[in-house]
C-alpha cells in the first residue's frame, strides 16, 4: 500500500506531530472563518448577557416570560456557551495569523538571502 492518505497527502517522511499539523490544517476552519465565528460569538455573548441581565431587572416588557429565573439562567448558560466558542475560534485566528506571518517572514528572509547571493 502507498504512504498516502485517503485525501491524497504524502504522509511518507512525516513523524506523528506532523501529521497531526497536516490533519488538523484540513479538518479545521480557515482564518476568515475563524475570525467570523469569534466576531458572531461576541456579539452573541454580549446580547446574551445584557437580555439576562434585563431579566434580572424585570426590564423585559416586550413579551411574558412565566419562569424568568429558568430563562435568565438559560441566558448565561448559553453566553458561556459562545465564550468557549470565542476563546476557541480565537486561539485557531491566532494561530493562523501567527503561522501565516511566520510563514511571510521565513519567505523574505529567503528572498533576501537569494538577490544578496547574486
Amino acid at each position: 500500500m502507498s504512504a498516502s492518505g485517503a485525501s491524497g497527502l504524502k504522509f511518507k517522511n512525516m513523524d506523528v506531530v506532523q501529521i497531526t499539523r497536516v490533519a488538523m490544517d484540513k479538518i479545521c476552519v480557515g482564518s476568515k472563518c475563524a475570525l467570523c465565528c469569534t466576531l458572531f460569538s461576541i456579539w452573541g455573548v454580549g446580547m446574551l448577557v445584557v437580555l439576562a441581565a434585563k431579566l434580572d431587572y424585570r426590564g423585559v416588557s416586550l413579551m411574558e416570560i412565566s419562569d424568568i429565573d429558568s430563562a435568565r439562567t438559560n441566558m448565561y448558560i448559553a453566553a458561556a456557551c459562545y465564550g468557549i466558542f470565542v476563546v476557541f475560534c480565537g486561539l485557531r485566528f491566532a494561530y493562523l495569523l501567527m503561522k501565516g506571518y511566520a510563514q511571510s517572514r521565513a519567505a523574505a528572509a529567503a528572498a533576501g538571502s537569494s538577490s544578496s547571493v547574486l
